[in-house]
């Protein structure tokens, strides 16, 4: 399972055939956010992300399915499992009478669906599904948190694309290309996951007999690896608990000690790490850049400051709803000149 993951369904050549996919989402995501703008409407930013990160999950999975859409959203629940298997049978004879077709360019490329079929005799090729949507989205919102609670560092964020790709009223859509080019987005985006990772513990299993800090775990022991405290770890981390992503822009702090080495795991670590954490990584970066590029942001409720108090869990969320007032300050035809397919 770990290497179909690895080596088809979340590889660098499959990101990059469905980089088109997640360009089309992401406008769509602005077009929805510009809308309430226009009406002066509050927007719950974890459902909006949400809806972006599933759109792109299902449209790499799935292909171009037109009815996918109108199906998950009817609001009658009667008979779902027969309908479900009736879409999915329609999916699955669409990519088996295309298989062995292959492609060339992105418009008409293997999707994931088609990789799933050719493993389907894996018996562990299950659970895939809208896999990771969740704590992607949760990731992002924790950003824009982050940003809205600092608005100097909104602000250079902002400066940041506007020196790469132009201002808000005459430049273009952040690409994922781009992203390289942005070294303070990246430490925002390092420095939001440090202090609020997605998920707070990872579970693993001893392969040998080991001793952890004094103590002795024998093989085939379930152990949970705490990574919010290992990246607030004070002999790791200058001033642990502050919000500075500067740190990420250095190799050393005064003294000469790394600030971030090893500590650093918001994805785990080794070879057991999220393999999904390339794609996470291109959405959250593209979604906070274009949300920072293309509006500001108000709290709904009049407040200066985000709530920051947490679920308690595995995952980390904020425990009330970012809801905030969107206001488009870029010219719309930054994503309105995205060309996106019909669904």
């Amino acid at each position: 399972m770990k290497k179909m993951c690895v080596t088809e369904l979340f590889s660098t050549r499959q990101l990059e055939r469905s980089r088109s996919v997640r360009r089309e989402e992401l406008a769509r995501f602005l077009r929805r956010l510009a809308m309430k703008s226009q009406a002066t409407a509050a927007v719950d930013l974890r459902d909006e992300l949400l809806t972006l990160g599933n759109n792109i999950i299902c449209r790499s999975m799935l292909g171009p399915f037109k009815k996918l859409g109108r199906f998950m959203l009817r609001k009658q629940a009667t008979e779902v499992p027969a309908r479900f298997d009736e879409l999915l049978e329609g999916i699955l004879k669409k990519h088996e009478e295309r298989s062995g077709g292959g492609a060339d360019d992105e418009t008409n490329c293997d999707d994931l669906m088609d990789i799933l079929l050719r493993v389907s005799k894996d018996p562990n090729a299950e659970d895939l599904f809208l896999a990771g949507t969740g704590t992607t989205t949760d990731a992002t919102v924790w950003v824009m948190a982050e940003l809205i609670n600092h608005p100097e560092v909104f602000k250079r964020v902002r400066k940041e694309i506007h020196d790469l790709i132009g201002s808000s009223n005459n430049g273009r859509l952040v690409e994922e290309t781009d992203i390289p080019n942005l070294p303070y987005l990246q430490a925002v985006v390092k420095e939001a996951m440090r202090l609020h990772p997605p998920v707070v513990v990872v579970p693993r299993a001893c392969r040998e007999t080991c001793n952890v800090g004094g103590f002795d775990i024998p093989k085939g022991t379930a152990v949970a690896i705490n990574v919010y405290s290992i990246m607030r770890d004070p002999a790791v981390w200058v001033n642990p608990d502050d919000y500075s992503p500067e740190r990420f822009l250095k190799s050393s702090d005064d003294s000469g000690r790394r600030s971030h080495h090893g500590g650093f795991i918001p994805f785990g670590g080794g070879r057991r790490m999220c393999v999904g954490s390339a794609m996470a990584l291109s959405v959250i970066h593209c979604a906070v850049a274009a949300m920072v590029h293309c509006y500001d942001w108000k709290l709904e409720n009049g407040e200066e400051s985000v709530n920051m108090e947490t679920t308690l869990g595995f995952n980390m969320a904020l425990a009330k709803p970012l809801v905030c007032l969107p206001k488009l300050v870029c010219a719309e035809s930054v994503f309105q000149s995205v060309e996106v397919s019909s669904l």
